[in-house]
C-alpha cells in the first residue's frame, strides 16, 4: 500500500494519526471483499481515483479538516482530468464541491488554481487560470 493510501486512511478514521516509512514490507492485507473500494477503484487513474475521494468523503467527512483533505484530492484529480483534455470527466468531479467553500480550506491560496474557482466558479476560473499559465510559461520561453 503507498503510504499515501495508509496515510489518508488513518486521517479518515481515526482522530489523530501519521504514519512511518519501511523500505521493506509489514504487513500485507488481501483486499478480496466484491465491496472493497481497492477493487472497485483504479487509485492511479484521475477519474477513478476522484470517484474514490468521493465515496470516501461520503462515508468519512465528518469534520471540517475531513471535508478540507478529501475535496482537495478530488479537485486536484478534477484538475489533472482538465491537463489531459478531459474536462466533461472534471465536472463531474468538481459537482461534489462548492465553489464558494473553497476559501474555507487551508490549500486555498491567492492566485492557485483553487483561488480562481473560488472567484468565478470552475469552468471560467479554472478555464482562466490554464489561460494564464499557458502564457506565463510562453513568456518564460521568449525572456
Amino acid at each position: 500500500m503507498p503510504w499515501e493510501m495508509a496515510e489518508a486512511f488513518l486521517a479518515a478514521c481515526a482522530a489523530a494519526g501519521s504514519v512511518g516509512h519501511t523500505a521493506g514490507a509489514v504487513a500485507e492485507i488481501a483486499q478480496l471483499s466484491p465491496l472493497s473500494l481497492t477493487l472497485a477503484h483504479d487509485h492511479f487513474e484521475p477519474l477513478k481515483m476522484g470517484l474514490f475521494w468521493i465515496e470516501m468523503r461520503h462515508r468519512f467527512a465528518t469534520t471540517e479538516d475531513r471535508r478540507s483533505a478529501f475535496d482537495k484530492r478530488i479537485f486536484d484529480a478534477a484538475l489533472s482530468l482538465r491537463h489531459q483534455g478531459r474536462r466533461d470527466a472534471s465536472i463531474i468531479l468538481l459537482a461534489e464541491i462548492d465553489p464558494r467553500g473553497l476559501s474555507d480550506y487551508p490549500w486555498h491560496r491567492l492566485l492557485e488554481p483553487a483561488w480562481f474557482a473560488s472567484k468565478m466558479g470552475f469552468d471560467l476560473g479554472l478555464g482562466l487560470h490554464d489561460t494564464l499559465s499557458r502564457l506565463k510559461r510562453a513568456c518564460r520561453r521568449h525572456a
